[in-house]
């Protein structure tokens, strides 16, 4: 068993890859919801544009 001292600086040194894990992961998170609501806009644009579409034909 290591000291006290030995063992806080252990702990320190663990919740600091861990909190970088997790920033890491939130980066990754919050680049695939950007992927996502884009890939959602493409959809939106490409639905508005057939509607647009087809009021013109029927007009």
């Amino acid at each position: 068993m290591g000291t006290n001292a030995e063992q806080v600086a252990a702990s320190s040194e663990e919740l600091t890859a861990r909190a970088e894990q997790t920033g890491q992961a939130m980066e990754h998170v919050a680049s695939i919801t950007e992927k996502l609501a884009e890939g959602a806009q493409t959809q939106v644009n490409s639905i508005e544009a057939s509607v647009t579409l087809v009021q013109k034909m029927d007009a």
